[in-house]
């Protein structure tokens, strides 16, 4: 069996951990020939170049210009946390946050500045958060109450209401719809019969608004404010001003 050797071959076991050494060693075992020397060469070039560059990871870097001052820094008793690790006479790596690195120093006694990838000096103190202003409290104001004249011409419009629908009839929504929209057009109030969410049927005396996503938003005068229908629950509609 023959197997090709080629720089890649050799880069990819060198980048698992490999030595040169160890290659050599690999080859001779399991050749049943002597080592070509070609190989042997290919073996230790790639070897001797491997390697020149070095990537790694680190989260945060301390560079000065005075080496001794570096030097005695990383060695400070309260750097021991952060594990700071020289990487050359003016660099220094660590594998903590730099805010961490910041409060190490500072508590050797030092009097470090934080900078960006571009050397500018940056401020990673953390802000203040805002406390939001208590509004103020609204006093009660209690809700308008209807005059004895609404409340007697409601009446009236509902008495003559009493038979204008049989029991148990029910008005196509859609119709209920066109009504609502006219009557919101032509600001003119009207009757509507409607049966809440629990089953209630009631009749309301109501100035329509307008009529949106199959929603009545009216006034309703016994309420004294505006108020909201669904138009599906809405079981009649007859205009209050004909009655």
């Amino acid at each position: 069996m023959v197997y090709r050797i080629s720089e890649a071959t050799i880069r990819r076991a060198l980048d698992t951990g490999c030595t040169a050494t160890e290659l050599h060693a690999l080859f001779e075992r399991h050749s049943k020939t002597p080592v070509p020397q070609g190989l042997t060469y290919l073996i230790d070039d790639v070897a001797r170049r491997h390697g020149q560059l070095r990537v790694g990871m680190a989260s945060s870097f301390v560079r000065c210009e005075d080496p001794a001052l570096l030097a005695q820094a990383v060695a400070a008793p309260a750097m021991a946390a952060v594990e700071m690790r020289s990487l050359a006479p003016t660099v220094a790596v660590s594998a903590a946050p730099i805010a961490d690195v910041l409060a190490g120093l500072r508590a050797a006694g030092f009097a470090p500045a934080a900078e960006d990838w571009s050397g500018a000096i940056v401020d990673i103190r953390s802000r203040g958060a805002r406390v939001p202003v208590p509004g103020r409290r609204r006093g009660y104001r209690p809700l308008p109450t209807p005059s004895p004249q609404t409340l007697g011409a409601i009446v009236a419009v509902l008495r003559k209401m009493g038979g204008a629908h049989p029991p148990g009839s029910r008005l196509d929504p859609a119709e209920a719809m066109a009504q609502l929209q006219s009557a919101a057009q032509q600001q003119t109030s009207v009757v509507i019969g409607y049966v809440d969410p629990a089953g209630v049927a009631t009749q309301r005396v109501v100035a329509p608004i307008n009529v949106r996503g199959g929603t009545l938003t009216a006034f309703d005068p016994a309420a004294g404010r505006a108020r909201e229908f669904a138009i599906h629950r809405v079981t009649s509609v007859v205009s209050a001003d004909s009655q």
